[in-house]
Formats: structure tokens, C-alpha cells, sequence
């Protein structure tokens, strides 16, 4: 009788552990945080063409929503066909690469806006500036 009151006794106390490791968990599950922002930081490191220089970028999520704003900023050379190939291809990588990002103002929309007020670039040693926006869920 003795050494069932002890095992009682054992396995109330491994029950009570239990119980706090899973309180533990629900809690940290609860505080945790989505891990797509430094994802895409990461992807688009790793797929950005070369000739392309990212000079910000931003991912933000507002409260009452499950889908990330994305703004990605950057420069692009001054010879407007590599520029152009290099910001094609890193859209369309965006959009269809693993991301699948939905672009809400693709980088020609800036291109064509600025030429329209008449931003010629031609003195800018930098490169030509751009802007992808977009949505990631």
C-alpha cells in the first residue's frame, strides 16, 4: 500500500511539471513573433541582382492586419537598359520567386513619374533611384 501512496505521490508531482511546462509554452507561444520580415531581409539579400543597391527598406505590419507593407528602396544604374533588366528581374522574383509579394506600385511607376517632372539622372553618380512597394501574407 505504501509504495502506491509514493508512486500516487510521483505521479501527481510529474503532472504538476507537466501542467507548468505547458502554462510555459501557451505563454511564449503567445509573445512570439512572425518571423516573415527577417525572412524576406534574408531572401532578398541572397537574391537582390548585383547591379542593384538596396538603400532602405521597410516591413510593416499594421494591428488589425495579417499582411505586411513592404517598401524597398534603392538605386539602380545610370545605363537605363542594365537598370531596367536588373529591376525586372528582381520584381519578378519578388512576384514569383518564393516570396510572392504583390506588388501594389512597381519600380517603372517611379521611373515614369519622374521623368514626367523631368528627372533626367544624367548628372547623378549614384545611379537611377527606385521604389517597389507591396504586400507579403
Amino acid at each position: 500500500m505504501e509504495e502506491l501512496r509514493a508512486e500516487k505521490t510521483e505521479l501527481e508531482s510529474r503532472n504538476l511539471d507537466i501542467a507548468l511546462l505547458r502554462d510555459q509554452t501557451r505563454a511564449i507561444s503567445s509573445f512570439s513573433w512572425d518571423a516573415k520580415p527577417g525572412w524576406l531581409f534574408g531572401w532578398i539579400a541572397a537574391h537582390i541582382p548585383n547591379d542593384l543597391r538596396l538603400t532602405s527598406a521597410s516591413i510593416e505590419r499594421p494591428i488589425d492586419s495579417s499582411t505586411w507593407k513592404v517598401r524597398l528602396h534603392g538605386v539602380a544604374p545610370r545605363e537605363a537598359t542594365i537598370a531596367s533588366s536588373a529591376l525586372r528581374e528582381f520584381q519578378t522574383a519578388l512576384q514569383t520567386g518564393e516570396p510572392k509579394l504583390e506588388i501594389s506600385k512597381p519600380w517603372h511607376e517611379q521611373w515614369r513619374s519622374n521623368l514626367q517632372s523631368g528627372a533626367t539622372w544624367d548628372l547623378d553618380s549614384t545611379g537611377k533611384p527606385f521604389l517597389i512597394e507591396g504586400s507579403l501574407r
